[in-house]
């Protein structure tokens, strides 16, 4: 072997060794996140809102994502109560105008009682995607500094 084919091969084999160390830790960072996660985090129940995949280009492996929906705070099982107050509203624009203030005051309680309502999607398995619907209740970890930072557990019982 010539002097310039052996330091082309250590740059080659060195390149390469360095990329398999680059990619060894980073999925060590990313598992000890995913962990740290899961032992931090608010675990709660999300339902399904979508289930979708996508491919990076025709050859390659589809990746699956869900997206979901669910309360940040999991203490509150109810909304709070609302206020009944009584109709006075004769007009039809009166009515809607009313409509819509009770819309408005329910959504408020509604948020004030269960906490913001999150969305989100994660890349799940192949499985996963293919045994769940939209409108599925599932088991999520999610980061209560970060809410849309979320790891699907699994299925809610």
């Amino acid at each position: 072997m010539t002097p310039k084919a052996k330091k082309l091969a250590f740059m080659v084999y060195g390149a390469l060794a360095l990329l398999i160390v680059v990619f060894v830790v980073g999925a060590w960072w990313s598992g000890r996140q995913n962990a740290e996660l899961i032992d931090t985090g608010i675990h709660t129940t999300a339902t399904i809102t979508d289930l979708r995949s996508s491919k990076a280009s025709r050859k390659s492996s589809p990746n699956y994502y869900v997206s979901v929906n669910f309360f940040t705070d999991t203490t509150r099982k109810e909304a709070a109560p609302t206020s009944k107050t009584e109709q006075k509203a004769q007009t039809p624009q009166e009515l809607k105008e009313q409509a819509l203030k009770s819309i408005a005051q329910n959504s408020a309680n509604l948020a004030t009682g269960l906490g913001q309502y999150q969305s989100s999607s994660a890349e799940v398995s192949v499985t996963f995607y293919q045994s769940h619907n939209i409108g599925d209740k599932v088991k999520i970890v999610f980061d209560p500094k970060d809410p849309e930072r979320i790891i699907v557990l699994g299925k809610a019982e």
